[in-house]
Order: structure tokens, then sequence, then C-alpha cells
């Protein structure tokens, strides 16, 4: 609570209107926006009752004096709900007035009505209302301050049942105001109301306006304020000690401000006199002053000034390929937000990062956003998005810090945003391409590329196999992404490998790189036509890769790619990795350095998911997962992922997600460069069905049998053809065939791929004679199981 009565006492006191709330925490930490008021106010007065808090009056810009009270409630973070307008308006559109409470009564005393703008008149109404369920439902008249006396700009205290009105000002239609160093009193009765108003024993120690006051106990503290009209302030502090009759005593001095001041905000805050803004030596301020108050309530003296922290630029993190996640994206192909992906499950690369910019004092979704994004989408298409979120957002400068893909994506923003950029980073980004992006785009090969990147892209092809011939042909179309990253650079020994289609149209914008160096990096590849059953695949088109040159880089990105000529700063480490790059010390404290921040590095580690298990349903259907100790795991959005498993029995649990319906289930299993995947299907609508899947990382096959898979496919297509004679004699053909491959001929290359290739041209046969959607996908699919049976047997 006392942290609102600061930030909302600043806003009152400024002079010119605010439109917005500010909040800090005590004695001081940084100051946060934290409510948008429905317009610019200045010139209020507030009281807090029950964990509400309540504005009265104000003026909405020159000459404008409004009568409005209005409510918001104060959560228990600290946050601000919703703006209420429920209470009656005060009697008066009033500004410069004072205000005091006692239990649930508000009296407002004295204050100024403007007829024109320019032209102050002072009143001496008073009147209270009564707070009752959070609202005031009427407001009821006091007495007037007595010998018709007018004031504005005063300060208001109560101690006890007693209300002292201390100096002030009056105006009379503009001009210079009459200054007052008179005190007056009244008694609050037993129903609320005040009694008449008569002068006090003591006066002001000297004519006095636009100062504060607060009370400690039963003293009263007076500070700062005007002497006469337009000065520079004083710098004094008084106090006088208010006796049990009301009367009070002598004013004493006590330590003077170390500036003169007038219209600051006073509070007492924790144990604190608090002196924040007003117009210090002459110029409006921001600073934040305060002195301890001791049990006695003697004051200190006056603090070093806390600087207002300039506010953080925001920064939005945009991680690489693999880095984000979406359910209903990946699995069903569903059209789906960036807004609506988050976090791959086990992926801990950018945890380090993320701690360190809090630690440095940013703030989750206030000035900090991790931009997870569908990454296989062409650059220019998620950076287009990317400027919608940051439009969404109103953010009118940021930085931008990109790992991987997520630099490019960045960059673009960058050179078709120019003047929103404070500062971009891009960490382990292949600004002129890196070589594992052919790889992956003509021979679905993903050796050189971190296992927990690919493992996304892994899974999204098994899920697309029914659909596409092969897994070129599905990366092709479904993974624009990949071509925009492809070298921009010769990268064949001998021949002309595939460009990129991006990268050359990007400028070069103004930017921070961090780079890896030291780790062998694939600079070119030597190549050699490809072989039958590469043809059969469609892979290698343009020459398989039987050699490989390096060069200095982080083991994915070269350094010459991940740098640009006239960055701002290219700065590069040895010997760190393409994951390592983004969440080790030194690249750490090198942003914290470029963005002109600090605080504690955290540093975070990735698990390689070299060798692993991903499991993931497409269904309207819940699932967990039983491994081999028993344990049984719950995935993160249909999500499993398990390092390192052990061997054993897998049991998939399904429960159905409302009706249910039918599913399919996809178990996969990767060991470094083998990967094998399994499937179960069915169909639910009330109870659980299991389903059991053997793993042993230690074989060939890693617990699956493709062979067996394969013939499992052909009898769902001999259901799928149904009674056409034809068909289902193509069908038993292939199945000879695909039963052909365990004869220890088959236990050769040339003796596979002879076989192979037969077996693939009557599966092409039976799919162009049946035209048949089911035929054709569990075709596909021993396709599949034929290339998982290959690298099982040969490794290649």
């Amino acid at each position: 609570m006392k942290i609102k009565v600061i930030c909302i006492s600043i806003l009152l006191f400024f002079h010119g209107t605010l439109a917005t709330i500010l909040a800090s925490s005590e004695p001081f930490s940084s100051w946060s926006s934290i409510k948008t008021l429905p317009y610019t106010y200045a010139n209020t007065q507030l009281s807090i009752d029950s964990n509400r808090l309540f504005t009265y009056g104000a003026t909405v810009q020159l000459g404008d004096s409004r009568s409005y009270v209005k409510s918001v409630d104060i959560n228990n973070d600290g946050s601000l709900g919703n703006i209420n307008s429920d209470s009656a308006n005060m009697i008066e559109k009033s500004i410069w007035h004072s205000s005091v409470t006692k239990d649930h009564f508000v009296y407002i005393l004295g204050g100024t009505t403007e007829n024109s703008p320019g032209q102050p008149y002072s009143v001496g109404s008073t009147y209270f209302g009564q707070i009752l369920n959070n609202k005031i439902l009427s407001w009821t008249s006091g007495p007037n301050l007595n010998g018709g006396r007018r004031i504005s700009l005063g300060s208001a205290v109560r101690v006890n049942d007693k209300i002292y009105l201390l100096g002030g000002a009056t105006w009379t239609n503009g001009g210079s105001p009459v200054v007052s160093s008179d005190i007056f009193v009244s008694t609050i009765n037993p129903d609320g109301s005040l009694s008449s108003w008569s002068y006090a024993n003591k006066s002001m120690p000297t004519s006095l306006f636009e100062h504060g006051a607060v009370t400690i106990g039963n003293k009263i503290i007076l500070v700062g304020g005007s002497i006469v009209s337009n000065s520079s302030g004083t710098n004094k502090v008084w106090s006088i000690i208010v006796n049990s009759d009301g009367s009070l005593n002598d004013w004493q001095t006590e330590n003077n401000l170390p500036f003169t001041s007038r219209r600051a905000m006073i509070t007492i805050a924790n144990g604190y006199l608090v002196h924040a803004g007003g117009v210090v030596d002459g110029n409006i301020s921001n600073q934040v002053w305060y002195t301890s108050i001791d049990s006695s309530g003697n004051l200190g003296s006056w603090a070093t000034p806390t600087p207002t922290p300039t506010p953080l630029t925001p920064v939005i993190v945009l991680p690489g390929m693999g880095g984000s996640w979406n359910y209903e994206a990946l699995v069903h192909n569903t059209a789906v937000a960036d807004s609506s992906w988050s976090l791959t499950p086990l992926v801990t690369v950018y945890d380090g990062l993320i701690t360190t910019l809090k630690n440095s004092g940013y703030t989750d979704g206030t000035d900090l956003w991790v931009y997870y994004y569908d990454w296989r989408k062409s650059i220019s298409d998620t950076a287009s998005n990317l400027a919608s979120f940051i439009t969404s957002k109103n953010l009118t400068s940021v930085n931008l810090l990109g790992h991987s893909q997520g630099g490019l994506i960045a960059r673009l923003y960058a050179q078709n945003n120019p003047a929103k950029i404070n500062k971009l980073i891009t960490i382990a980004s292949p600004h002129a391409g890196a070589l594992p992006a052919f790889k992956i785009w003509e021979g679905a090969d993903f050796s050189d590329l971190p296992s927990w990147q690919s493992l996304l892209v892994k899974l999204y092809l098994r899920l697309n196999r029914k659909s596409y011939a092969n897994d070129v042909t599905t990366i092709q179309s479904k993974f624009p992404n990949l071509q925009n990253i492809l070298p921009t650079f010769e990268y064949f020994n001998s021949g002309t490998g595939t460009k990129s289609n991006f990268l050359s149209t990007l400028t070069n914008t103004s930017l921070y790189t961090i780079s890896g160096t030291n780790l062998n990096t694939p600079k070119t590849y030597t190549v050699t036509a490809r072989g039958t059953f590469d043809k059969l695949l469609g892979r290698w088109a343009n020459g398989k890769p039987i050699g490989v040159t390096n060069a200095p880089g982080d083991g994915t990105v070269l350094l010459t790619s991940g740098q640009i000529t006239n960055s701002l700063e290219n700065s590069a480490q040895d010997n760190q990795d393409h994951q390592a790059l983004v969440s080790n010390s030194t690249t750490l404290a090198k942003i914290q350095s470029i963005l002109g921040i600090s605080g504690t590095v955290s540093t975070s580690t990735q698990s390689s998911l070299a060798n692993a298990l991903i499991v993931t349903v497409a269904s309207p259907v819940n699932f967990t997962v039983t491994i081999p100790t028993n344990s049984t795991l719950t995935p993160t959005d249909n999500l499993l992922i398990v390092n390192n498993p052990s061997d054993g029995n897998y049991t998939v649990n399904i429960t159905p997600s409302g009706a249910g319906g039918a599913y399919i289930v996809y178990f996969g299993k990767i060991k470094d460069t083998d990967w094998a995947w399994e499937e179960a299907s069915g169909n639910i609508t009330s109870g659980t069905n299991t389903h059991v899947f053997g793993l042993q990382m230690s074989q060939a096959g890693l617990g699956s049998n493709p062979l067996t898979n394969a013939l499992s496919h052909t009898n769902d297509a001999l259901a799928a053809v149904g009674s056409n004679a034809i068909l289902k004699q193509d069908v038993l053909r292939i199945r000879s065939y695909v039963n052909d491959l365990n004869i220890a001929a088959a236990n050769n290359i040339s003796g596979f791929d002879l076989r192979a290739g037969r077996l693939f041209s009557a599966v092409d046969t039976l799919t162009n004679k049946a035209k048949n959607t089911s035929v054709t996908e569990s075709m596909r699919l021993l396709k599949s199981d034929v290339e998982q049976l290959r690298g099982d047997r040969f490794g290649n």
C-alpha cells in the first residue's frame, strides 16, 4: 500500500499533466508504469480505503477542471485493476484543494475553481463524503473556513480528531496570490461532520504555499514550499508537536533540504520521509530524496538522491530453428499465429540468456519477450509477423537478440524498420548461409545439425510422410526457411551447389555479431553422382557429399558467415559450438556490455538430445507414457521428449479428450544419425487404451522392425483396394518384393538396392493405377520403412 502512496503522490504534485500511474517499491527500486489513466491528470488529491485508491478532482488541461471521483482496486501484487467511475462527483470542479481522511470519511478543504484559463479563484468551502462498499454515494457540505477565508495550495493533516489546514494562498480571478501564514483547525465530530473552523494557537513559521506536510505520531512535519509567488521555493523543514488538547507547541527547525523545493510529493514510506519530484532549485525534477525517521520521530540527514533509472529499452529474443513448438501447427498442420507458439520441451539453451536479462532489470511481458515462431516459414514471413508483434506492443525502440535463424529474422526486420532498432545482436547466425542447410535441403541429412535443433524437423517429416513421395519433397515443400539459409558462396569443390534465395537481399544493417571459431565447420563438399537408392528417394539431385573441407566456426556456422564486414562489432569465441555460443558466460557478459546493462550472469546448458525418445499423438486424445522404471511421464502440449531413454518397454496410455475419436500415436527413437519410427492407431471414446513400444538403443533399428512395419502397410493397402482383383494382385506382388529384402542376396548394398528399385517401381505403378489416398499413404510409409531398413543394415 505504501508503494501506491509514493507513486500517486508524485503524480499529483507535478506541474503539467500525466496520463500514467507510476510505482516504486521501498526505499526505492526502479519506477515502473502500472496503469494508464483515462485522460491526462494534474492537481488532484487521493486517498486509499480498503485497498481501493480514490482520486478527487483534477485538471485535464489548462482551465478545464473536473469534479470527477475515480477509484481503482490495488491488487496483492501491487498492480491496479480497472478504473471505476461509480462514486458521486465532488460538489465543485476544483483543483489545488487539500484533503484528509479519517476512518472511511474523506474531507475536501478549500481549493480553486477556474471560470476561464489562467484566472484561478480560491474557495473556502469544505465538504465530506463517506466510502461505503468501495464507493462514495454523496457529498455533504461542511462549514466554510472562518472569516470568509479562501485557501488554495495549502497542506492539510490530521492528528487524532483534529484537522489542520496549514498556510496556502488566495487568488481572486488570477493575478498574484496573497500568501497565508495561518493555520486553520476543525474537530471531526463522532458522526463524521466537522465543527466550525477557527485559527490555531500558532501560526506558520512563515507565510507559505505549495509546501508538503505529513505527520509522525503527534508531530507535524512541514517541508519546502513557496514564500512568495513564482519563487524557486525554500529549503526549510520545520516540525511542531500537537498537544493532547489539540493545541500546538512551538515550531522547531529540522535538517534543511539540500535544495529549494516546492510542489513536491512529500510522504512517509516504510520508515522514511520521502521527497519526490516537484520543482527543485527552480527546475522540474524527477529525483527522489529521503531521510530516515527514528523511533522517537526524529529526522536524519537527507540522503544522496536516488537517480531515476533510465527506462530499459525493450528486448526481444528470437530463438533458432527448432526452438519453438506448437502442437496444432506441427501435428495437425493448422494455421497458428506465432503468438501461440512456445518453447520446445527440453530445450534449455536459452534459459541462461533469459535469466541474465531478468537479473539485469528486465521483466517478462513488460520489456522482455521471447518471440517464439513457426520456424518452417520463410524468414520474410516471420519478419513481417515480428513487425506486427512489435507494433501491437506499441514499442518505438527495441533491442533484438537473435540466435541462429532468429538473427536473420531480426536482421531483416531491422532492414525494414531501422528507426525502431536500438541494438541488434546476432549470435551464431549464418549471414552467408550454412552448409548443413544444403544437406537437409537436398538429402534430408541432419548429421551436421545439433540434435536438439533437428528433433522437431524429424518429427514433422514423419507426421507428413503420408502426404509426400519422400522426405526431400516434404522438406522442399514445407520448409522454405531452409532454402533461405543455403550458402551464398560456392561450396562444392567442383560443380555448383544450390544457393540461398534470400540472403543476398539483406543489406549491411548496423549490428553486433557474436560467432564461434576454431571448431571444424564444413566449408566445402566433395560430391559424387548419387547412387540408385538416392535416386529412388529423391536425394542429392546436385551431387552427394563424400568429403568435406573444414574451416573455423562453431561446428555449424563458419566464422566468415557469422560475421559481417562493417558491422558495429564482430566478436568471436574459441571452441564454442553452435548452442554453447548463446548460453556461455562470455556471450552473456558481452550482451550485457552491448546493451549497457548489468546483473548476475546465469549460464545454461543444453542436453544434446542425440539419444532421445519423442512421442506425440494426432487426435482428440490425451496421453501419458509409462517408462521401464514404472514412472509415468506427462507431455507438454502433447509432446514428450525423453533424453537418454533406458532400454525396455514404453506404454503409451490414451484417454479421450472431450468426445475422443480416432488417433495415431507416433513413437520416435533417435540415436545420433539413426532414427526409427513406429505408429499405433485406434479409436477411443471412453476408458484407456494402451500401446506398448519396445526400445533397444544398442540394436539395429533401435528395437523397431521396419521390415515387419513395411509388411503391415501392404495389409493396409489390401484393405484399401477391396475387391479389385487387379490392384489386389499388385499389392501381393509388392509384399513378395518386401520379403525379398530379407533374403541373403539382399545383404549387400548392390543386392538390396536392386530389389528396392524393383519394389519402388511396383509401388509407383500401384499408386498411379489405384488413385486411392489410403493406398498412396500406406505405400509412402512402406517406402519410409524400406529406407529405415537400409539404414539399419548398411548405415548409409
